[in-house]
């Protein structure tokens, strides 16, 4: 049985029939699919059983836009990727330029993308990112995103001078 299943393996892995001709993405609405699959350092024409779906997996939970990804093989020819993007609820202004902040309070670099949210200023990422007042802060946003919608579209800016007081602009 361990022969016939290591003789498998090697015989899938070397067969034209699981060329991977395929490599479908879903789940991304800011990431553009062409850097998804760059990511995964993924080929199309190779074999779909002769790469490390692990190590292409770990990838790409290592790019911070990614909240959860999941990769599957569908054979003979194709390889799925499905993930879940973070979704910034608000921008942080920072020397550097904006980055995002999603609902759970996790500061991340932004892809290239229009993006219609209010600008918050006076926080230090370098300093404030792992703060409980950070989360707060996500969280208030996601609630007022959530509850008062209209009013949500008419914010531009939050400022907060200190980890106390938001004013909404």
């Amino acid at each position: 049985l361990v022969v016939g299943i290591q003789n498998a393996y090697s015989s899938l892995s070397g067969s034209d029939f699981f060329r991977m001709e395929h490599i479908r993405v879903s789940g991304n609405d800011l990431l553009p699919e062409s850097e998804i699959i760059a990511c995964t350092q993924l080929e199309v024409g190779n074999n779909l059983f002769a790469f490390d779906l692990e190590a292409a997996t770990e990838r790409l939970e290592q790019q911070p836009m990614i909240k959860k990804v999941l990769l599957v093989r569908e054979p003979p020819e194709t390889l799925v990727i499905t993930l879940v993007e973070r979704q910034p609820v608000g921008l942080i202004n920072t020397p550097d330029g904006l980055v995002g902040l999603d609902e759970s309070g996790q500061v991340f670099p932004l892809p290239n993308a229009k993006l219609d949210l209010p600008v918050i200023t006076g926080v230090d990422v370098q300093r404030d990112s792992t703060d409980i007042w950070v989360m707060n802060l996500a969280k208030f946003l996601t609630t007022l995103k959530v509850s008062t919608p209209s009013f949500w579209r008419g914010v531009s800016e939050i400022c907060t001078d200190n980890p106390h007081s938001a004013t909404l602009y």
